[in-house]
């Protein structure tokens, strides 16, 4: 982990430390705020809403360069979140993915893993 203070890199020898995703998309009318965690998080002054299980992020691939494009699912559930789908802009709107550290129920970082835009979406109707 890029940045992650050592007393937070030790902790994970502890069985009470976690990490999950944190994920902020930026859209033109709502900025989103989900956590791959089954509870809410506070941080940073804005509560990430608990998305557990909800969708996917794929490996973040490495460059010399910095991090290449990553692929992200989340599904759309209930006909308000298909509405916006359907009419918000979503190429070149920014997204920023951290890796949030709890130990002992206390969040100690967040470190930024990925920092771009959005590009092209893809709608799939029906039931996997």
């Amino acid at each position: 982990m890029r940045n992650t203070p050592a007393e937070v890199v030790d902790a994970f020898q502890d069985r009470h430390t976690q990490a999950f995703p944190l994920v902020e998309l930026y859209f033109d009318s709502e900025t989103m705020y989900l956590a791959a965690a089954p509870h809410d998080v506070a941080w940073g002054g804005h509560t990430y809403l608990a998305a557990q299980g909800i969708g996917s992020i794929e490996p973040i691939t490495e460059t010399a360069s910095g991090a290449a494009g990553i692929v992200f699912t989340l599904p759309l559930v209930g006909q308000a979140a298909i509405a916006n789908a359907l009419t918000e802009q979503v190429q070149g709107r920014k997204v920023i993915i951290r890796n949030a550290v709890v130990v002992d129920g206390i969040l100690n970082a967040a470190d930024v893993l990925w920092d771009g835009s959005l590009d092209a979406q893809t709608l799939v109707l029906g039931v996997e």
